[in-house]
């Protein structure tokens, strides 16, 4: 049963199946994008200086500038007051996020040791949700905002491999794979 306004979104059209099959359902959102449909403003969301910011990201840095304009696009603000969790390790790993401004604190353990490490502008997180396939794709950290709070810049995974492709997908994992050692190179 296709549920109708899950997938037009107050848009009206009729499905008439010809044949027995699979139908696939592509948000509005996503076309809107990938076919440059400029898009709508966000509340919260300020985009000036974005495509800067962005570029000076390490993992970012090898997109073309028509590939960062794109991710850009899908961007999202997140704002974290001081405390606030944003994940625990073992949930789903559906974005990638950039710190804008403020400090995030990563609680975890690895090969049996427990590690925490400070991160603050311009780092990236979430790397881990690029480099599973999609049953792999969990959170290794918990994520908590420092104590001044954090702007964050999040991409969800669906909409940058919808709008570029897998690009990012070799820088992530050699970010991931960095992190991941991080802490048990170090020591802590």
């Amino acid at each position: 049963m296709l549920i109708h306004e899950k997938l037009t979104a107050g848009r009206c059209c009729t499905i008439t199946a010809l044949q027995p099959g699979v139908l696939w359902g592509v948000p509005q959102r996503i076309v809107d994008l990938k076919l440059r449909v400029p898009p709508p403003v966000r509340a919260g969301m300020d985009v000036s200086g974005l495509q800067s910011f962005t570029r000076a990201l390490g993992m970012l840095n090898a997109l073309s500038n028509e590939s960062l304009t794109q991710l850009n696009r899908c961007a999202a603000q997140v704002t974290l007051e001081a405390g606030e969790v944003l994940c625990e390790a073992g949930d789903p790993a559906r974005a990638i996020y950039a710190i804008h401004s403020g400090v995030v604190n990563t609680m975890g353990k690895q090969a049996g040791s427990e590690f925490e490490f400070t991160m603050t502008s311009p780092m990236t997180f979430g790397e881990s949700a690029l480099v599973y396939e999609e049953e792999g794709r969990v959170r290794q950290a918990k994520i908590v905002a420092g104590e001044t709070g954090a702007t964050l810049v999040k991409w969800a995974v669906n909409e940058i491999e919808t709008l570029i492709g897998y690009e990012l997908h070799a820088a992530s994992e050699r970010a991931f794979t960095c992190k991941f050692f991080e802490p048990i190179k170090c020591g802590t």
